[in-house]
Order: structure tokens, then C-alpha cells, then sequence
């Protein structure tokens, strides 16, 4: 079973609730089959947006456009897009069964063609054995997969996710998310999905939109916001633990070498806790610190210290004997390892 995912274009949306502005002329465009996250922390827009997309909030601008089609005035079920909410949203009252086919019985689908897609997505979903139990006599993970059953049973090309996994366990969450990425690329679905869980956004997206207060801070492949952050906002969201984020005077030689314009002073350096060393081998760059505490994770242990100036900074490595808290150190990296922001505006400067 494959089908066509839709197009998907967003120009110019935004969104006020009273004085308080929530999206402020957002846009990204991608192509049919595609799987977009939109990321970012609590109350940065994401959900909104999606639910403008779906028609079930107004924009107060902007236009969106699925295959080519102005959707922005249309009301929500002429579309041509599912659904898939966070908390669920099954009918406690009906089977299994009804509620996977609510949406084509709305829509007065024939009988048998309802039998024929009710077939196909429950063992699509593995829901075969459970179709005359309600939902209350359901586990967490297969209630999810009912919610995705319903969104999926009748094949509209655009599907949208809001934070679909948040009520599940960690461990469901990671099987979930497999089996979600799994049909969008068997299926040919283009998906939207809403979560703030950067590990989610990461491992599944073709693109991502990353969104803080309103705005798109950068959209891109996950390897792009991982790599070349474009701002200060995106490095300090992306990575676990984050990008370590520090002032341009705490290595001002090592970045006299650099071919930048302006100060050291003027720059913020961001480095990745894995590409940070307490060798004392040959490093291009050392910035002297002192060890505050560290945390074991099993593989890796994360160190975390306070610069000259005060700041805090997280190193990761393999090694588990670590120094006293208190003791000063220095941390070595790679100069290709480092990300340059003017301290002005936080955006990134052009890999030296």
C-alpha cells in the first residue's frame, strides 16, 4: 500500500491571542512524502501552527497552500488532511473499530469499503485482536496506534502530529516513533509533527523548523541544525546536552588566528561537549576552566565546569576517573570544531 503525500507551502503566518503574539510570519515550504517537525520549547508556537494548518484555529495572516491548493479559508474537513492529537481523542464509548472508522462513517464511505480499510490498517497496525475492546481496556502504546489507525484508515496525503508520544514511556516512545517514521516512508505520507523533544525531532525528520517566541530561528535537515547552528537560540536548544556557549575572551589568541573581522571580544564561541578534551595533548584552542561536578551516564560521563569568566560548560567523554571538583583544567578542541556568533545578535558568522 503506497500513495502520493501532499505539498505542503506556509507564507506569512501569524497569530495573536489578545495582546500576546505567537507567530510572527512563520514560513517553510516541503515537498510531498516529507516528514517535518516542528521544535522547539513550550509555548513557542508549534502547536498553534499546526492547528492553524489543520483549520481548526484562524490565522491572522499568512496563507497555506497543500498541493498547490489555498487551503486558508477552507474549513477544516474539506482539507484533505488527518489528524493525530495528543491526548488520543478516541470516543470511550465505541470499539476499536468504531473509532477507527468514525471518520469514513461521517462520511457515508460504502460498507464494504469500510470493511476493506478497516482490514488493512489493523494489520498495518497490529490492532486485529483487539477491535471490540474500548479504549479504557487499552495500554497507552495501543491506544497510540488506534489514534494513528484512524488518521491513516482513509489515506488523506497530509497527516499532522501533535506531540503524539508525550504520554507514553520512554522505552514506548522510542518503538512508537520507529513505527510512525516506518509508515510515512512506506506509505508516502507527508507528515507535520509537533514536539519539543529534540531526540523525536532528530531521529525522524527530513527537515526540521526550529521555533522560539513565535519565529523560525532555522529550518533545515537534522544535520544542519546539529552542525551549523544559525543562531545562539538554535545551539543552545539542539544536542544533549547543548552546544556550550561562551564568551570570545576566554581564548582571545587562539582566536587572533582565526580570519574573522572584529574583536574576539565581539564573539561568542559554541562548541559541542563531545568535541571538548581534557588531554593534555597538541590542541589548537585551550580555554582554562575548573571542574564543578560531573555526571555518569554509564557510557559517557558529562563534566561540568565554570570558566575564567564564570560560565558554566559541559564536556562529555568516555573516561569514568575523573579529577577532584575544584580542579583547574584546561579544555582543548579542535579549531574546525568551533561555531563563531556575533555576541550582537547572536547569529552565526561563516566557518572560518
Amino acid at each position: 500500500m503506497t500513495q502520493r503525500g501532499a505539498s505542503l507551502q506556509v507564507a506569512g503566518l501569524k497569530k495573536a491571542f489578545g495582546p500576546t503574539s505567537v507567530l510572527k510570519g512563520v514560513d517553510f515550504s516541503i515537498e510531498p512524502g516529507m516528514f517535518l517537525t516542528l521544535l522547539g520549547p513550550s509555548g513557542c508556537g508549534k502547536s498553534t501552527a499546526l492547528r492553524i494548518i489543520a483549520g481548526l484555529e484562524p490565522a491572522d495572516a499568512g496563507t497555506i497552500r497543500v498541493d498547490g491548493q489555498d487551503v486558508t479559508d477552507i474549513p477544516s474537513v474539506q482539507r484533505n488532511i488527518g489528524m493525530v492529537f495528543q491526548n488520543y481523542a478516541l470516543f470511550p464509548h465505541m470499539s476499536v473499530q468504531q473509532n477507527i472508522l468514525y471518520g469514513l462513517k461521517v462520511r457515508r464511505t460504502p460498507e464494504a469499503d469500510r470493511r476493506r480499510a478497516l482490514s488493512r490498517v489493523a494489520d498495518m497496525m497490529g490492532l486485529g485482536n483487539l477491535l471490540d475492546r474500548r479504549p479504557g481496556q487499552l495500554s497507552g502504546g495501543q491506544q497510540q496506534r488506534v489514534a494513528l489507525a484512524r488518521a491513516l484508515v482513509s489515506q488523506r496525503p497530509l497527516v499532522l502530529m501533535d506531540e503524539p508520544l508525550s504520554n507514553l514511556d520512554a522505552k514506548l516512545r522510542t518503538e512508537i516513533r520507529a513505527e510512525i517514521r516506518e509508515l510515512n516512508q512506506r506509505l508516502g505520507l507527508t507528515v507535520v509533527y509537533v514536539t519539543h523533544d529534540q531526540s523525536e525531532a532528530l531521529s525522524m525528520s527530513d527537515r526540521i523548523l526550529l521555533l522560539n517566541n513565535g519565529s523560525a530561528v532555522q529550518f533545515g535537515s537534522p544535520q544542519d541544525l546539529f552542525n551549523t547552528p544559525a543562531t545562539v537560540a538554535a545551539a543552545r536548544f539542539i544536542g544533549t546536552p547543548p552546544m556550550n556557549v561562551i564568551s570570545g575572551e576566554n581564548a582571545p589568541e587562539s582566536l587572533g588566528r582565526l580570519s574573522v573581522h572584529g574583536d574576539a571580544k565581539d564573539l561568542l564561541i559554541g562548541v559541542r561537549p563531545e568535541d571538548l578534551s581534557l588531554e593534555t595533548g597538541a590542541a589548537d584552542t585551550r580555554i582554562e576552566a575548573e571542574i564543578t561536578g560531573w555526571e555518569y551516564e554509564g557510557n559517557n560521563t558529562l563534566v561540568k565546569l565554570r570558566t575564567s569568566l564564570g560560565e558554566a560548560v559541559t564536556l562529555s567523554q568516555k573516561r569514568q576517573d575523573m579529577p577532584e571538583r575544584g580542579t583547574r583544567v584546561s579544555l582543548g578542541c579542535s579549531l574546525h570544531a568551533l561555531r563563531l556568533f556575533r555576541k550582537t545578535d547572536g547569529t552565526a558568522l561563516d566557518k572560518p
